[in-house]
């Protein structure tokens, strides 16, 4: 990746262990560091654009990103996947407003961004008046698959790639979508990995600084996003999620919980008591009581406020 091309110079252990080294600063804590490189994959049709898309939206407006704090800065969001201009704005209607401004999108045929050509000058040419023009501090590529045609199996190919876009968007945080491949049933009934038109994910991550692996966890609509790898903090432990049927709304499952227990406990009778309300609403949402007692003490700190209660429990 570009960086400071002067030649390094040896360190005294002591001297080094005496410098004030800051951690980097994040776009989103601690999963895309400020000048990063950052491999998100999953299964295809699994929410990985809903992620980005709620991630772009975050950055954009500064707010925190599924309870991760976020620094503001304009983001370049690249899309290469080929999914109809009407079918990508109906879905991106149904983010939750306001609908920031930075939040810059542009849709783009497959291009080779290694290549030689007339076809992938024109490419690289575009992206760098974007890159003039918008100057992202974050740049969303959905996906990896169609940025280049280079030959995956080679092991210098990550390295071309995450170098071009870099010097095409020098300073920028810039994450990549990638496509896992399908999980088939072998002739044994075993699973096997079917390529899917790409493989070699494991030199992909090796040479990012963040991997993010999102995956299916049970129910429909329960995902967990998983911190695979990283090179400037400690991993994450995996975050819980939930993609509404609508195929857009993302939240985390503590706020799913929460709506849903918010929901139940407006429609109660007031003058219950307390513990009368969470039998009620053990019923309703179909959980345990000391579930519903354990959602309600978590609410003590978070948004959006707890029910308030003047009753007393029995």
């Amino acid at each position: 990746m570009p960086g400071d091309l002067r030649p390094p110079s040896p360190v005294p252990l002591p001297d080094f262990l005496a410098q004030q080294i800051t951690t980097p600063p994040y776009l989103v804590d601690p999963y895309v560091p400020a000048g990063g490189i950052v491999f998100l994959y999953g299964k295809p049709s699994l929410g990985k654009s809903p992620l980005t898309w709620k991630m772009a939206q975050c950055v954009a407006l500064g707010v925190p990103f599924l309870g991760c704090p976020t620094a503001q800065a304009t983001v370049l969001y690249i899309d290469v996947d080929g999914t109809p201009a009407a079918e990508l704005q109906k879905r991106l209607k149904l983010l939750p407003q306001p609908y920031p401004a930075d939040f810059q999108l542009v849709l783009m045929a497959p291009f080779n961004i290694v290549g030689r050509g007339a076809e992938s000058d024109l490419a690289r040419t575009r992206l760098a008046q974007m890159s003039q023009s918008v100057k992202p501090g974050l740049v969303i590529v959905n996906t990896l698959r169609k940025v280049h045609w280079a030959d995956d199996k080679e092991s210098d190919v990550p390295s071309r790639v995450y170098t071009a876009f870099h010097g095409l968007f020098p300073g920028a945080s810039i994450l990549f979508v990638h496509h896992d491949k399908k999980t088939v049933l072998g002739p044994s009934g075993a699973s096997t990995e079917a390529d899917e038109a790409f493989s070699g994910r494991q030199a992909w991550l090796n040479d990012a600084t963040v991997g993010l692996h999102l995956v299916r966890h049970g129910a429909e609509g329960l995902l967990r996003l998983d911190h695979t790898k990283t090179q400037v903090s400690e991993r994450k432990p995996p975050l819980m999620l939930v993609l509404a049927p609508d195929g857009t709304t993302l939240t985390t499952q503590e706020e799913h919980h929460f709506k849903r227990l918010e929901a139940a406990w407006a429609d109660l009778d007031p003058a219950w008591t307390k513990q009368a309300k969470v039998t009620a609403v053990r019923g309703q949402l179909g959980v345990s009581e000391s579930t519903v007692w354990r959602w309600l003490r978590k609410w003590d700190t978070v948004k959006p406020p707890k029910p308030h209660d003047s009753t007393t429990s029995t």
